[in-house]
């Protein structure tokens, strides 16, 4: 069970032990039970969307590490240059070199 669906468990546990103990109304255990299926799904979309960037974050440095290892092994300008494109996610090309004067570290 997920934390949410724990929450939610209890949430309408609780409303229902006070609607027989006559403690709320059935129209205020209805407008509780409303309340918390909206929590439930907001806290749902919460983890879904935290999940979603817990994988970009892992596809983040996957690319990272796989570039640097690369480079390790064979350091290369094209190597260095796929690191650069895997840290700060911008294609380095070679028209861009160019027109900025060249290499400076290859002169």
């Amino acid at each position: 069970m997920t934390c949410p669906e724990r929450a939610l468990y209890y949430a309408l546990r609780d409303i229902y032990s006070q609607y027989r103990k006559g403690i709320i109304t059935k129209s205020k255990g209805e407008e509780l039970k409303l309340k918390a299926m909206r929590q439930f799904d907001l806290d749902n979309q919460a983890i879904s969307s935290a999940i979603k960037i817990l994988h970009k974050h892992a596809e983040f440095w996957k690319s990272i590490e796989k570039a640097s290892s690369r480079y390790r092994l064979e350091r290369t300008l094209e190597n260095a240059d796929a690191f650069l494109e895997a840290v700060y996610k911008v294609p380095i090309k070679a028209q861009d070199l160019e027109r900025e004067g060249g290499n400076q570290w290859s002169q």
